[in-house]
């Protein structure tokens, strides 16, 4: 079964989340994201998603909460092992999908969110 799997880190620190979240924007409803599957940070700060098969023709984006603070990573279909969720991943897909938060979400126009994701 393919496995998604990456580290969380937060100001140069590893970040603990119970909440580790991937969203799937799918190519045929660019105007809704959906939660495709959860999980959570263990004590070396590692994720792992199983049996998650990324489509190359979907977005995907990794959200991680613990209280207040949040980390934001914006995925590619190639990239399914050893990711990092930090603190630029988090500035740069705030940057880029600014207009488009939701919430936990992201909203849009199929090309809006489609220009937002290949910038």
């Amino acid at each position: 079964m393919p496995t998604l799997k990456g580290h969380l880190i937060f100001s140069g620190q590893g970040f603990k989340s119970r909440n580790v979240k991937l969203y799937e924007i799918s190519e045929t409803q660019f105007n809704k994201s959906k939660l495709f599957a959860s999980t959570s940070s263990d004590s070396g700060w590692m994720f792992e998603f199983y049996g998650v098969n990324i489509s190359p023709k979907n977005t995907y984006y990794i959200l991680a909460s613990d209280g207040l603070d949040k980390l934001l990573g914006l995925l590619q279909s190639s990239d399914t092992q050893g990711l990092t969720i930090n603190d630029l991943s988090t500035a740069a897909s705030a940057y880029t999908f600014n207009r488009f938060i939701n919430g936990e979400g992201l909203s849009g126009n199929k090309p809006s969110l489609r220009s937002g994701w290949m910038t």
